[in-house]
């Protein structure tokens, strides 16, 4: 699409907290992304042997009953012996090259034949503040390679199986605000998905999200263009943005949505003047989806109409 080679539209989307119940004071309302890559322990287990693999899932209710995760799941597992790391990080690159090793991980020794290098442990301890019991508190994992089995504070949170996508966890009902909190991810690489190396082990960035209880949905901003005549030399696109707000609060809340649109030409430093756009609305203890019409062109942004 030609008109998308010319022009840089940066998209920023603003929730604006006000009244009715639902209060926002300062950084509480806002999003903050942190990052979560220092001081993990690491350690290898065992894809076959329980008891190499630290005496994981061996309890009758480690995953029956909410809070039960054992062996390194389990917030009280003592894991001082473990190696300390920063992620990114990829143990299958750290092994020996083996005849028998998966021609998918380099052939390295992991895969079928290595269950004692084919399975790692990773935990995390981490704090917080009291001041964020309000606030909707979450993980994001950038990329685990692969079948990544997630706790925190001993509680299950789900699973990922592919290496490839990135996925979050809403931690907000299972942390000790105020207290030491931990994290636990098991990974499995026995099996490759690909065809080229691919690696072992939490190989991308690891963040913390903090929002307040009306907020922007994970993944809940969506942009799409439409060219209205691809067949003249320079045609006129449409941008729509969809937006998903959520509100975990137990009030209803009022919400101002600023859209503000941002073009720049290539070897112009200064910006046309940007076009706002005002959606007021009201979410009551649940999602609702905001649609702004398409209502310009580029070519007025070019030509300053708007």
């Amino acid at each position: 699409m030609k008109t998308k080679s010319t022009f840089d539209l940066i998209w920023k989307l603003f929730v604006c907290v006000a009244a009715c119940g639902l209060q926002a004071h300062g950084a509480a309302a806002n999003r903050e992304r942190l990052p979560m890559d220092s001081g993990w322990q690491f350690a290898l287990g065992d894809a076959c042997d329980q008891r190499k693999d630290f005496d994981y899932a061996t309890l009758l209710f480690s995953f029956a009953k909410a809070g039960s995760g054992d062996g390194p799941a389990s917030p009280r597992f003592d894991d001082r012996t473990w190696r300390t790391l920063d992620l990114p990080h990829d143990w299958a690159v750290e092994l020996p090259f083996d005849a028998k090793g998966d021609a998918n991980h380099g052939s390295k020794a992991i895969g079928r034949f290595f269950p004692e290098n084919s399975v790692g442990w990773y935990r995390k301890t981490f704090t917080i503040p009291k001041e964020d019991f309000s606030r909707r508190i979450g993980i994001d994992f950038d990329g685990v390679f692969r079948d990544s089995v997630v706790w925190v504070n001993g509680f299950y949170l789900g699973t990922e199986r592919s290496g490839y996508s990135s996925f979050h966890y809403d931690l907000t009902n299972y942390l000790d605000y105020g207290g030491a909190n931990v994290v636990v991810v098991r990974v499995n690489a026995t099996i490759g998905e690909g065809w080229f190396y691919e690696g072992a082990g939490i190989y991308r960035h690891v963040w913390l999200t903090k929002t307040g209880p009306l907020h922007v949905a994970q993944d809940g901003t969506f942009v799409t263009s439409t060219v209205e005549d691809a067949s003249v030399a320079h045609p006129d696109a449409v941008v729509t943005a969809l937006v998903t707000i959520e509100n975990d609060s137990d009030q209803d809340a009022r919400f101002v949505l600023d859209e503000e649109i941002e073009n720049t030409l290539s070897g112009l430093t200064s910006l046309i003047e940007p076009l706002l756009i005002v959606f007021l609305g009201v979410v009551v203890g649940g999602i609702v989806i905001c649609m702004f019409l398409p209502i310009f062109k580029l070519s007025d942004l070019v030509s300053g109409k708007h």
